[in-house]
């Protein structure tokens, strides 16, 4: 079955699809949103509908399901907000490597679409004018969109270190709720609500980190036990044609292991990478859906290939898979599956072996991949077949073709 949209409904496909979008990420500019403004007029070429997934979480609770049937949701498709019996550092742990944000979306649309926009994660520069409520945990502000007149939008969250005040600048990662109605000394406000996931302050020149030395702390000796932490702006790794760089260098106490030695934790996005990568071989750190084991990713760009080990806790290897002809991939994992494309197959990878569940299945050229309950997503940066959703075995459902490509 395929379908034919245009760029406004594709983006909004993706999103209703994958519960929480894949259009940008923390730190850069999104692919889907790029190439033609959130504003352009819906395409009435739109053909035949399918009914989505709900655009609002629910519910997740850490669950084993059959790699055969697998009804989880995939880790890189569960939210900061959604309720769940994650412990704090499997909850730090989402939220670092959760990069699904649509970047400063046009606010002419969060006004005319809160339907559409509505369980959303968005990220933006507010300017506050107004303290609508502050206690010594939570907070409700009003601000300016991108530090635009007349884009006032309301921001809810708990409280940083310190209390907020006029003036203050904050760069706010959050979800957006709907239109809401606030009123302030005798004025009315009908703007958009973003409840806060995390915010930093974005009015010294630069954007703070988002993650502090302490969570930085927590993870990485999670991973690796007792470690040694630097600012890498106070180390040899300090790049000094960068004003500032929010990253710290994490030094294992334990150097037994010569495979583990020293990694570069990023403090604005969700990447740890291996100090000992190269322009020719790149070697980076993501978690398993279990959180009691993590992978490592090795791309090396003169052979093209790709390698993803298994390593427990205690940087004991349990399998490794690698796979040729590659010079990109991309994953999405759940407690019993790796759900991975590259060189344009999709494989379903047994999480516990590396063994493959099923064959690997021809989908084309794709650069992203979410886990649904029902079936796996997968995107393009091609308009032919921008979007693809699969089964649990990776047989196709539907393809959708888009009027623009997603770069």
């Amino acid at each position: 079955m395929k379908r034919f949209v245009s760029k406004f409904l594709l983006i909004i496909l993706v999103y209703f699809v994958v519960l929480s979008g894949t259009c940008c990420d923390k730190n850069t500019q999104g692919t889907l949103t790029d190439a033609v403004p959130l504003n352009t007029q819906i395409n009435n070429t739109t053909t035949e509908t399918t009914p989505l997934e709900s655009s609002e979480p629910t519910s997740v609770q850490k669950t084993k399901t059959d790699s055969a049937n697998d009804t989880e949701r995939g880790l890189l498709n569960i939210k900061p907000q959604d309720k769940s019996d994650f412990s704090d550092i499997e909850k730090l742990i989402i939220e670092y490597f959760d990069t699904d944000y649509f970047r400063a979306p046009d606010y002419d649309n969060l006004q005319r679409y809160p339907k559409v926009y509505k369980g959303s994660q968005i990220c933006f520069l507010c300017s506050i004018t107004e303290i609508l409520q502050e206690d010594d945990d939570n907070f409700t502000i009003l601000g300016r969109y991108q530090d635009l007149n007349a884009q006032n939008v309301a921001v809810k969250g708990t409280l940083n270190d310190a209390r907020l005040i006029t003036g203050d600048k904050i760069y706010v990662y959050g979800k957006y709720t709907g239109i809401d109605n606030y009123v302030y000394e005798g004025k009315s406000y009908k703007v958009p609500t973003i409840v806060v996931n995390r915010y930093t302050y974005a009015d010294v020149g630069y954007i703070l980190p988002l993650f502090s030395h302490k969570d930085i702390k927590k993870l990485a000796e999670y991973i690796f036990g007792d470690v040694i932490i630097s600012d890498i702006n106070d180390t040899e790794y300090w790049n000094p044609d960068a004003d500032f760089s929010a990253a710290y260098v994490v030094e294992l106490e334990n150097q037994s292991n010569a495979n583990f030695t020293k990694y570069e934790f990023n403090a604005a996005e969700g990447k740890i990478s291996d100090l000992k990568s190269t322009d020719a071989e790149e070697r980076t750190i993501s978690f398993s859906a279990d959180f009691d084991h993590f992978f490592v990713k090795n791309f090396n760009h003169t052979l093209n290939s790709f390698t993803l080990s298994c390593y427990t806790r205690e940087l004991k290897k349990i399998w490794t898979e690698e796979f040729e002809d590659t010079t990109s991939a991309s994953f999405d994992c759940t407690t019993n599956s790796i759900y991975l494309i590259a060189n344009g197959y999709m494989y379903i990878i047994d999480a516990s072996t590396g063994e493959d569940v099923f064959a690997k299945k021809y989908v084309g050229q794709k650069t992203g991949i979410r886990k649904v309950e029902d079936g796996i997503i997968l995107i393009a940066e091609t308009p032919t077949e921008a979007i693809m959703k699969t089964d649990l075995q990776g047989n196709v459902l539907w393809t959708v073709d888009a009027e623009f490509g997603n770069r």
